[in-house]
């Protein structure tokens, strides 16, 4: 298959995930009564909705992704080649899959996304370095306040700690001309004597990892921490936000 073909495997698997938990959803609503379960299954349908795939007849086709945690992204399906932008649509259907599977823990959800995507070495290599970069200087954050966490309070120490082991567990190992990009049992190779490479699964691993991440921040956020503790893991949010978008999506709409 080719990628206008895989495109719309993808988008028929979007559209059938949401059509039967809209369908579920709406049936639960009508026999529950209880608000708090509402309130639940409201924010869930809320969820199913966050990704909009209209038409992919055309090629002037927007998906549009809406979420607190990860903002706002409109993306064309093509550039001016009229060929399909892989990556950026990569970026917000791999959002969209993990935000279902938090939504739904008791399914198994997968989206077919076999779409390839290329970069020249250069750029995934400068990719590398700008993450190593962000991810020390967060790290050195983190560090800091687990620390000043453990005088305090244990139970602040431990919530905050499961950020901390989160972040960590991203690594870049460096072996001559192979690098290799490892997050649990995810792994994305760069033999760096290419001239350039399939970027789509590195995507994929880092795309699932910042959603793990932010969901940590975001869990802490809401329920220990203070101001100057919110303010601190929103800078640190928004350095790794602007780092995906600055790879994984394109500014400019043609």
């Amino acid at each position: 298959m080719n990628n206008k073909q895989k495109l719309a495997e993808t988008c028929a698997s979007i559209k059938a995930v949401q059509g039967k938990y809209e369908v579920r959803l709406e049936r639960q609503k009508e026999v529950n009564e209880d608000f708090k379960t509402l309130r639940e299954l409201t924010e869930k349908m809320v969820i199913l909705q966050e990704l909009e795939f209209p038409k992919v007849d055309t090629y002037k086709t927007y998906v549009t992704f809406f979420n607190e945690k990860y903002d706002y992204h409109v993306q064309q399906i093509c550039n001016r080649k009229k060929r399909i932008w892989a990556v950026p649509l990569c970026f917000l259907v791999t959002l969209y899959e993990q935000d279902l599977k938090m939504a739904f823990p008791e399914e198994e959800i997968q989206i077919p996304y076999t779409l390839r995507g290329f970069w020249k070495m250069d750029k995934a290599v400068k990719l590398e370095e700008d993450f190593v970069r962000f991810q020390n200087e967060a790290q050195q954050i983190l560090l800091w306040e687990t620390r000043r966490l453990s005088r305090i309070s244990k139970k602040k120490e431990k919530a905050y700690s499961k950020i901390l082991d989160e972040f960590v567990t991203m690594r870049i190992s460096y072996n001559g001309w192979k690098d290799e990009v490892c997050y649990n049992d995810l792994r994305f190779r760069l033999n760096k004597k290419n001239v350039k490479l399939d970027v789509v699964p590195l995507c994929k691993l880092l795309t699932i990892y910042y959603v793990r991440v932010v969901d940590q921040m975001e869990h802490y956020a809401k329920t220990y921490a203070n101001q100057q503790e919110k303010e601190k893991l929103e800078a640190i949010k928004s350095a790794f936000s602007k780092f995906m978008e600055k790879y994984f999506t394109v500014k400019t709409i043609c």
